[in-house]
């Protein structure tokens, strides 16, 4: 039944009904409704909820078998070819594939596939990194940041008293401050931190 499946993986992904509402962007009571059967999401809507627990619209519909079900091997997250954000909101774009990953809940995590080399030599362009959605970052994380709702970067976050450092590894792709006025204002939205990089074998080095 769909009600107990999105109630499942809500738990599955350690989120209580108003955390999960409030990261899905809708009412804690629509959450509600959802879970006891009172109310069904529409087709698009589901579809978004499968992504972001990471299954199939089949499994979320208890029509299909969940990866794993007889033995705790993990859970997918998708990855995307882009996101940003905007004042409110997270807007993920593509999902260009799953990374299976071993984690306590696959709707706190996704992937993104790294934009540009401005962290090279760590980080290359095109290499994967799986982040844990969250709206900060302490310093000295690696975080995907939106900056005027511009699509996300990856980047070393720095927290100075003044405001908030973005610092790069690559010497040729210099760093940005904002003032703590210009991070409210443009916005300037952490969108998750990473835990985790993976590179496929073809992946080119680019410096710059």
């Amino acid at each position: 039944m769909l009600a107990d499946q999105i109630k499942r993986h809500r738990k599955a992904a350690g989120l209580t009904q108003s955390e999960f509402a409030k990261r899905f962007h809708v009412a804690t009571g629509t959450i509600g409704m959802w879970e006891t059967g009172r109310r069904e999401p529409n087709y698009r809507t589901l579809v978004k909820l499968a992504v972001f627990f990471g299954v199939s619209v089949d499994e979320l519909l208890g029509e299909e078998e969940p990866p794993g079900a007889a033995e705790e091997s993990g859970a997918r997250v998708p990855v995307y070819a882009a996101l940003r954000a905007g004042a409110s909101e997270a807007a993920f774009g593509e999902v260009i594939g799953y990374e299976d990953f071993r984690c306590g809940g696959a709707a706190a995590y996704f992937g993104l596939r790294v934009p540009d080399s401005a962290m090279y030599p760590e980080y290359l362009a095109g290499d994967i990194v799986i982040a844990r959605r969250q709206d900060d970052a302490r310093s000295g994380e690696d975080a995907l940041v939106s900056v005027g709702g511009e699509e996300a970067v990856l980047r070393r976050v720095w927290r100075l008293p003044e405001g908030l450092l973005l610092l790069t590894l690559n010497a040729g792709a210099a760093p940005a401050f904002y003032s703590a006025e210009q991070v409210c204002a443009l916005p300037v939205r952490i969108l998750g931190v990473c835990v985790e990089l993976r590179r496929k074998k073809n992946t080119p080095a680019l410096k710059s």
